[in-house]
């Protein structure tokens, strides 16, 4: 064989393989663009999720909020989920669980609805222990007058629907206390129309009248023995009653008759 020859054939086999080779790098650089690496898709700052299923075919979810739900099932997706057993699926953090307009930052209630005024709990709770409905905020009455505030109107509201879905409380005793240097006699009228006054409000707003009862009662003041100052106050007393048991009045009450 001739050197021309031999150096043509070499010249063959030498296209032969650029060709060959050429075609390898083409196939990869395709590849490549159908599945580009994590940080090519999502750029070096992206978070890349870790994929939830493992046999759901497709590339591997997005988190940008990092909360551990995937941006497709994420309802807020730049703001964590706060994962307080409540709602915990949407992604979206909840600032106020029961809305009634307390963040579950400064409730003390944060799973039942309550009042601004109790810091988030409701007006009023039954304390079975003690026999009593107690109440988070105070009844307030016009200075001198059985007119409550509007404020007032708002704890028996509470009242009301507590009585009403409390199975536990079959009767109730409104008592009205006044404890003042003024005349008894002068006082205990007034503690009896106030104490009728809320038991009738109560009683119009659905609770029958067979389960209230009015009682007013006068207490001369008298003074702190460590500071010599006056003890007086006004309070309203919500007492739960076993209709089983009779429940005597104290000497300085008086019934108030609805």
């Amino acid at each position: 064989m001739s050197v021309c020859a031999c150096a043509g054939r070499a010249l063959l086999l030498l296209s032969f393989l650029g060709s060959l080779f050429a075609g390898c790098a083409s196939a990869q650089r395709f590849e490549l663009n159908r599945h580009p690496p994590a940080s090519a898709r999502h750029g070096p700052n992206e978070p890349v999720g870790v994929q939830p299923e493992p046999g759901r075919a497709g590339r591997p979810d997005r988190d940008r909020d990092h909360d551990g739900i995937f941006d497709q099932d994420d309802a807020c997706t730049d703001q964590p989920e706060d994962f307080d057993n409540f709602q915990d699926h949407d992604g979206c953090p909840e600032v106020d669980n029961d809305r009634d307009g307390v963040t579950d930052a400064v409730d003390r209630c944060p799973a039942q609805t309550g009042d601004i005024a109790a810091a988030g709990c409701p007006l009023a709770h039954y304390d079975a222990a003690a026999s009593l409905i107690r109440l988070e905020a105070p009844l307030e009455f016009v200075p001198g007058s059985d007119e409550f505030t509007a404020q007032s109107a708002r704890v028996l509201q509470a009242v009301q629907l507590l009585i009403a879905t409390q199975t536990d409380i079959q009767r109730v005793r409104v008592e009205s206390r006044i404890v003042a240097l003024g005349s008894p006699s002068r006082n205990l009228d007034l503690c009896k129309r106030r104490a009728r006054q809320v038991a009738r409000w109560i009683r119009g707003a659905g609770i029958a009248s067979e389960r209230l009862e009015a009682v007013g009662c006068a207490i001369k003041q008298v003074s702190d023995r460590k500071t010599g100052a006056p003890t007086a106050r006004e309070t309203v007393e919500l007492l739960v009653l076993d209709p089983a048991q009779s429940s005597p009045l104290a000497r300085e009450c008086q019934n108030a008759p609805l």
